[in-house]
């Protein structure tokens, strides 16, 4: 089936495949990166119209599904195995993306501090002393007389 469904889709709509399974990305989005187009005298690249309406007329064919299920079939019999480079980069991407949410980079930064081990704590010797240094000295606490503030209370009710 691979063979015939290269035939019938463009290299666009494989691109768009492709965002929305290996990257996660929202159809919209998948077609916007898909099939935009640059404009050689501006230097810049011009999004299509209509976006969403024409992904989700794309996310209708049947040729589109095929290729869709196809890919997420060969993620699963690489048994899901992503190294360790892919997934920085990923993170990284998110990061430097200027079209990224705030909370989405935060979200990238904390998952990329924790793969580079930035967070790690200098491991705690068995029996060892933890010294704690506060930026205040601290009050005793003093005890008010043999009563306590619940005797007190009742007292003056």
């Amino acid at each position: 089936m691979r063979a015939e469904s290269s035939l019938l889709i463009s290299q666009q709509v494989e691109v768009f495949c492709r965002e929305i399974v290996l990257h996660g990305r929202l159809p919209t989005r998948a077609y916007e990166i898909a099939f935009a187009v640059q404009d050689v005298e501006l230097g810049q690249w011009v999004i299509p119209d209509n976006p969403s309406w024409n992904a989700s007329k794309l996310l209708r064919t049947p040729e589109v599904v095929g290729r869709i299920k196809e890919i997420r079939d060969e993620m699963v019999s690489w048994g899901g195995r992503i190294e360790r480079e892919e997934i920085i980069n990923s993170l990284r991407a998110i990061l430097l993306d200027p079209d990224s949410k705030a909370a989405d980079k935060l979200g990238a930064s904390k998952q990329l501090s924790q793969l580079e081990a930035f967070e790690k704590a200098p491991d705690a010797q068995a029996g060892g002393t933890l010294v704690i240094q506060l930026p205040f000295s601290p009050n005793q606490l003093k005890n008010i007389g043999s009563g306590s503030i619940l005797d007190s209370e009742a007292e003056t009710l």
